[in-house]
């Protein structure tokens, strides 16, 4: 019995040695009635804090998504892959919750808004302002902001901003 319990011990010693957490990989993809959206609102966060969602309170957005592509913007937007992953940690890690440069904050008609970025960290807010959900859905950043070039005039997509 001493011997099975010394090679469970080393079992879980050589796994912990290997790796420090089990990841899970999840999907998803965000499918948004264009009748329940008001606006479409795209922030430029290079210059701000993009922890948390402070910035909305200090921060105009550079553009508006006009309403008639409101449905073709939603549509580009249900094709692009999300991922989050469940982490089982089996060490400390310090997550970072921080919104990409380009921020699109989506307006519902109800009152409430969400907020989405490449960088796997979302909000959705009620017609208070009160956070309601939050999400680490994040996605490929040079596809996110190819999305975003598309839409956004080619004056106001500053193309400095690096893609790291």
């Amino acid at each position: 019995m001493k011997r099975i319990g010394l090679f469970v011990l080393t079992i879980v010693l050589i796994v912990k040695t290997l790796t420090s957490c089990i990841i899970i990989p999840k999907y998803k993809k965000f499918k948004i009635d264009a009748n329940m959206v008001e606006s479409i609102e795209i922030y430029d966060l290079c210059e701000e804090n993009s922890e948390f969602s402070y910035f909305i309170q200090t921060t105009s957005p550079v553009y508006k998504i006009p309403t008639e592509k409101t449905t073709i913007f939603l549509n580009d937007l249900a094709e692009i892959r999300f991922t989050d992953y469940i982490i089982i940690v089996l060490a400390a890690i310090d997550p970072g919750f921080n919104y990409d440069t380009w921020t699109v904050r989506i307006n519902y008609r109800d009152g409430s808004y969400q907020l989405l970025s490449s960088a796997g960290y979302g909000e959705t807010y009620d017609e208070k302002g009160d956070k309601i959900d939050s999400h680490h859905f994040g996605c490929d950043q040079e596809e996110w902001w190819g999305f975003i070039g598309k839409y956004v005039p080619e004056n106001l997509f500053n193309h400095s901003h690096s893609v790291e």
